[in-house]
């Protein structure tokens, strides 16, 4: 077994608790390190090399970086752009229907995606021009663009009306 040396990641601008994903790898050697956490750093024990790394949060992915590993630790910052905090509240569901929103970002490789039976969901996204939508087994909402400008916002997923059908024997 190669000699491995300790490389701490770091993040860098998410809120507290947030979980967040970090991956190393080198293709010459077949390495990768990838982990999944709700602490501010990360621990991998890798051999010496040349490794490309990257992380992830709630849909935002940062660009890879290279480092080298030279017969010492590391550390090493995975630094995200700051977020904010987006909610999305549905409206014409009947109560606990799923429901799931969709929101893009193409520029920032953003795409945040989510299901759940509660009224509202939380994102947390970093500034920029987005489009969303919403769907459910009642029908689904057109693309809406929205903004994200450094505040936290909330915004409306308006499904179509529901109605309740009740058969009666006669």
């Amino acid at each position: 077994f190669p000699v491995t040396y300790k490389i701490t990641f770091t993040e860098k601008n998410l809120p507290v608790g947030a979980y967040w994903n970090t991956r190393a790898y080198n293709y010459n050697y077949s390495v990768s390190y990838s982990n999944f956490s709700s602490k501010s750093s990360m621990i991998a024990y890798l051999p010496n090399g040349t490794y490309n790394y990257s992380g992830s949060f709630n849909g935002v992915t940062i660009k890879p970086k290279e480092f080298n590993v030279t017969g010492a630790p590391l550390n090493l910052q995975v630094v995200f752009p700051v977020t904010y905090k987006i909610t999305f509240t549905e409206k014409n569901l009947p109560v606990g229907a799923y429901w799931s929103v969709n929101a893009l970002n193409y520029n920032y490789s953003v795409n945040y995606y989510n299901t759940s039976s509660t009224s509202s969901m939380i994102a947390y996204l970093p500034n920029g021009t987005y489009n969303y939508s919403g769907n459910s087994n009642v029908g689904s909402t057109p693309f809406r663009e929205f903004n994200v400008t450094g505040i936290p916002i909330t915004l409306y997923v308006v499904f179509p009306g529901a109605y309740s059908v009740v058969f009666k024997e006669t």
